[in-house]
C-alpha cells in the first residue's frame, strides 16, 4: 500500500514541500518525588531473585522507674524479672515488575533519521518513574483511606473551601503527625523527613487565594509570587521535574500532577475522577517503605523477532505503608472515601486495573 497521499500537501494546484523535522517533540516527565529519608525509607537490592524485604524496628524497652521505700519493689535490689530486647518486624514485597521487552528493527532505524534506540531506552527510564510515582502515591492513599474507614477513626483533613484556609488544614495535617504513633514507638514523626503534595488546583490555592501577598504588603512574598514559590527564593521551582514548589513549615511542597493521579486510580481499581477529591497530603519518611530491585541497566540483545536489536528492561519494586498515622490527606469536603467502614484499599491485580497507562 501507499506510505501517504503523494498528493499533498498542495495550495492551490501546486505541490509543496514536506520534509520531516530534524527534532523531536519532547516528551515532559516528572522526576521521582520521594527518595530515602524524604517522604519515604527506602532499601535497595541488586538481587532481583529477591521477593521481599524484611524490615526490623528494635523495639522500645517497655521499663520503668521505681521508687525506693515503696511497699511495692521499693528495695535496694529490683524484684522485677529480666528484661529482653524484642523486634517489631515489616514486610516489603517486591512483586511490582517491569519486563516488557521491546523489539527495534533494523529496517526501522534505516528509515528515519532518528536514533530510535537511545529515544526508546529515555521513554522507558522515564515511564519507569511516572509508574514508580504513582504506584506509591497509589499506596499511600490507599492506606490513608483505609486507615480512616476504620470505625471510630477520622484519618482524612477535609477543606471546605467556602469557610477554611488550605494553609490552615495544611497545618493541621502537620499537628496530626506531631501526635506520633505511639503502637509503633513513634513519639513525633521527623520534621526533617516529611514531604507534601498538592494537585494543582490546590497548589493554586496556596501561592493566590490564601493569605494574600498583597493583603500583607509583604515585599518578600511578592517576590514569592512572582518566582511562583510557597516559600524559599533560594531554589527555584522544579514543575517540570521534580514539581518541587517551594517550603512551607520546613516542608518541601511538590506537585501531584494529574496524568499521575490518574495512573494511581488504575492501580487501585477506580474508576477515573474517583479521587479527585483530594486535594494533598503531608507524608512522613518512616510511615512508608519503598524497595527496589533493579537490573543495573537495560539489557539489549539481538531480537529473536528478525534484524534489529531486542531491550530487556527488569525492574521491580514494592511500597508498603507500615504506619498509616503517618500520611494525611486533606480532602475537599465533597470527597466520599470509597472505601466502606471497616474496609481496605490496595493495589488491584493486573486485569482490574481500570485505565490505560497513557
Amino acid at each position: 500500500m501507499a506510505l501517504t497521499d503523494v498528493t499533498a500537501p498542495k495550495i492551490d494546484l501546486y505541490a509543496a514541500k514536506r520534509v520531516l523535522a530534524g527534532r523531536l517533540m519532547q516528551n515532559t516527565t516528572q522526576s521521582l518525588i520521594f527518595r530515602d529519608g524524604y517522604g519515604v525509607t527506602e532499601e535497595f537490592s541488586n538481587d532481583v531473585m529477591a521477593a521481599q524485604l524484611r524490615i526490623l524496628r528494635h523495639r522500645r524497652p517497655t521499663i520503668v522507674s521505681r521508687a525506693l521505700d515503696d511497699a511495692n519493689n521499693g528495695g535496694h535490689f529490683n524484684t522485677a524479672g529480666a528484661a529482653q530486647p524484642s523486634t517489631k518486624e515489616y514486610g516489603l514485597d517486591l512483586l511490582e515488575i517491569y519486563d516488557n521487552v521491546v523489539d527495534i528493527p533494523t529496517v526501522l532505524e534505516n528509515m528515519i533519521n532518528i536514533g530510535v534506540l537511545n529515544l526508546e531506552s529515555q521513554g522507558i527510564e522515564d515511564q519507569l518513574t511516572r509508574l514508580m510515582n504513582a504506584y506509591t502515591f497509589a499506596k499511600q492513599i490507599a492506606a490513608a483511606l483505609t486507615y480512616d474507614a476504620q470505625a471510630g477513626v477520622t484519618g482524612v483533613i477535609s477543606y471546605d473551601a467556602s469557610t477554611d484556609s488550605l494553609t490552615d488544614k495544611f497545618f493541621e495535617a502537620h499537628l496530626k503527625l506531631d501526635e506520633g504513633a505511639p503502637n509503633d514507638d513513634i513519639d513525633v514523626f521527623k520534621q526533617e523527613g516529611r514531604v507534601a503534595v498538592f494537585v494543582p488546583t490546590a497548589k493554586q490555592k496556596l501561592l493566590v487565594d490564601e493569605k494574600s501577598v498583597f493583603e500583607v504588603g509583604s515585599s518578600r512574598a511578592v517576590q514569592l509570587l512572582e518566582v511562583g514559590s510557597a516559600g524559599g527564593l533560594e531554589t527555584a521551582p522544579e514543575t517540570n521535574v521534580t514539581g518541587y514548589f517551594g517550603m512551607l513549615n520546613n516542608t518541601p511542597l511538590h506537585l501531584l500532577s494529574k496524568p499521575l493521579i490518574t495512573i494511581v486510580e488504575s492501580y487501585l481499581g477506580l474508576d477515573a475522577g474517583d479521587l479527585d477529591g483530594i486535594l494533598g497530603m503531608v507524608v512522613a519518611s518512616e510511615a512508608t517503605g519503598r524497595g527496589v530491585a533493579f537490573a543495573n541497566n537495560i539489557k539489549v540483545v539481538d531480537s529473536q523477532a528478525g534484524q534489529g536489536v531486542r531491550l530487556q528492561p527488569l525492574t521491580r519494586w514494592g511500597v508498603e505503608v507500615f504506619i498509616p498515622e503517618g500520611i494525611r490527606l486533606i480532602v475537599d469536603s465533597t470527597f466520599t472515601n470509597p472505601v466502606a467502614e471497616d474496609g481496605t484499599l490496595d493495589i488491584v491485580a493486573n486485569n482490574a486495573r481500570t485505565q490505560v497507562f497513557a
